[in-house]
């Protein structure tokens, strides 16, 4: 079905998730303090203190912030609110100066025409088997499942309208398409976390090598070598004490080096994915309440759609149920997608 290679779909998948996320980097400094959660994140105002307000009465954010203006405080632009009164004080709620808000604000426009007329999202638009249209239907479904994008722009130059609205939807439903891709075809992107998300593992040395390590070391042993260093101040004594630290970490079944190997069911990993990605980017409910879990019907057609790119078999192919089930082992952890740290970076 598909024109484009692997290699060439996850380059797409790559670049679209690192522009997706610098969009939304740049639309939190442009819009500090206008962007506001739908999730019950919100506080009284006696847990939040005053409240940062600018010229024109608009709330800006909670001064219990550490990254607020406390240099410049103005006490004429504070007021107080009544205790019936609510207002988002999320952990994004920073201050910048107007001219790197102006900055961010253009970078932002720019990005978001760029997402939108990105090949992944026209790829994903144009498919013939519309698995886009039924995941976006299966996600809000009359009498089922409600699901909002978390983040949604305060009326400023209409960004409020629904148009605004079912476009930044739908951009983030595509990165999660994006996301599903690139863990299947590249996990080793994220090396640094994809151990503790049981995407990777890491490869001990084989029984082989731990045999003669053990040999070695113990031969150098009785040829007067100390596994324990006695002597670091000669630089042939930093050699030697390194050599056997280093026979000696083999001899008891470790790597010298971190080596990496892909582990487990590659829809485990999807499904890993997508629920973490949910919990940080959209807000669901079902006729049962509020829930951390992307709708498994939605889940399923995402997965038709990596069948028919070629990125997975049929092989692999599992049901609702399965879906189902790895979501609930999640109900009680917290996972980070992996996506999140596209470049794969140290934290």
């Amino acid at each position: 079905m598909k024109a484009l290679s692997n290699s060439e779909l996850l380059e797409l998948t790559d670049d679209f998730i690192s522009e997706w996320h610098f969009n939304l980097s740049q639309e939190s400094i442009a819009f500090r303090g206008l962007i506001h959660s739908q999730k019950d994140d919100v506080y009284w105002q006696k847990r939040t203190g005053n409240i940062y307000v600018n010229e024109l009465g608009g709330i800006m954010g909670c001064d219990t912030f550490r990254d607020s203006p406390k240099e410049t405080h103005d006490d004429s632009i504070y007021a107080t609110l009544t205790d019936t009164s609510l207002v988002y004080c999320g952990d994004w709620t920073k201050f910048e100066p107007e001219a790197v808000r102006v900055k961010a604000r253009a970078l932002w426009a720019d990005s978001r025409k760029k997402l939108l007329d990105h090949p992944f999202r026209h790829l994903v638009l144009t498919e013939p088997k519309d698995h886009l249209d039924r995941v976006l239907n299966y996600l809000n479904s009359t009498g089922g499942t409600s699901t909002k994008f978390m983040y949604y722009l305060s009326e400023v130059g209409g960004q409020k309208s629904n148009e605004s609205l079912v476009e930044r939807f739908e951009l983030a439903v595509v990165m999660v398409f994006a996301a599903a891709i690139h863990i299947v075809g590249d996990p080793e992107n994220y090396s640094n976390d994809a151990v503790d998300a049981n995407v990777m593992r890491e490869i001990p040395p084989s029984k082989h090598v731990i045999k003669h390590a053990a040999g070695l070391r113990d031969a150098l042993v009785e040829q007067g070598y100390s596994v324990v260093p006695i002597d670091l101040f000669a630089p042939r004594d930093i050699d030697v004490s390194r050599f056997m630290s280093e026979v000696t970490a083999m001899a008891n079944g470790k790597s010298l080096r971190r080596v990496l190997e892909r582990f487990g069911r590659r829809s485990q990993w999807v499904v890993r994915e997508i629920t973490a990605i949910s919990r940080y980017l959209f807000d669901i409910e079902t006729n049962r309440g509020k829930t951390q879990r992307f709708s498994a019907q939605a889940i399923l057609r995402i997965f038709d759609f990596l069948y028919d790119m070629d990125v997975m078999g049929e092989d692999e192919q599992i049901g609702v149920r399965q879906i189902s089930k790895i979501q609930k082992s999640f109900d009680h952890s917290h996972i980070v997608p992996l996506t999140f740290n596209q470049a794969d970076l140290l934290f």
